[in-house]
């Protein structure tokens, strides 16, 4: 088993998570790489300008075919984590965050752009997005990948104050009918 972090910034302790992981279940990771993309964490910060995503997404390209070579050569042993101390703090802080961000979508609210569309719950891919009299309302059960705030064709989603006047990013090449999931709702 191989494994790739795609990351907006640091990879943390991905790969030692999987490897902990994969373990408990009788198997074995036998390498794992990371790569930068474009990140999406509005929260944290705006996506990187158009040109800046191009030279992430042609370094990328050009460790996808180290990556390729090294499986189809076997190569076994390489675990691209942050830097140790980082990757301590991250297996620290990971675990608490992800035991919040299922509530973290009550920080969630949608604006008077709203066109009542249902892509938000159509790209979910926990389910987590309920149309209630054609308004998007989240449940709790949130994994914070913010597909629903970044595709979101009149930019009506914010989560509080960080995710306004943002822009919003989405792979050039990815559509959203690429993503959904789930089959349109009768608007109420």
């Amino acid at each position: 088993l191989f494994s790739l972090c795609t990351m907006g910034g640091m990879a943390g302790a991905t790969h030692a998570r999987l490897r902990k992981v994969l373990r408990g279940r009788g198997l074995e990771l036998a390498s794992g790489w990371s790569t930068t993309t474009p990140g999406n964490c509005i929260t944290l910060r705006p996506p990187p300008g158009e040109a800046r995503q191009r030279r992430l997404f042609a370094k990328s390209a050009i460790k996808m075919d180290e990556i390729a070579a090294a499986i189809r050569e076997g190569r076994r042993g390489r675990f691209e984590d942050s830097w140790p101390p980082i990757s301590w703090l991250a297996s620290v802080i990971n675990p608490a965050a992800m035991k919040r961000f299922p509530r973290e979508d009550r920080k969630f609210s949608v604006t008077e752009k709203c066109t009542h569309c249902g892509l938000c719950a159509r790209l979910c891919p926990v389910g987590n997005i309920a149309m209630e009299d054609g308004t998007p309302r989240w449940q709790g059960r949130c994994e914070q990948c913010f597909g629903c705030i970044n595709w979101c064709p009149t930019a009506a989603i914010e989560t509080g104050w960080t995710t306004q006047g943002r822009p919003r990013y989405h792979h050039p090449e990815v559509k959203a009918a690429d993503l959904c999931i789930r089959k349109p709702e009768a608007r109420a």
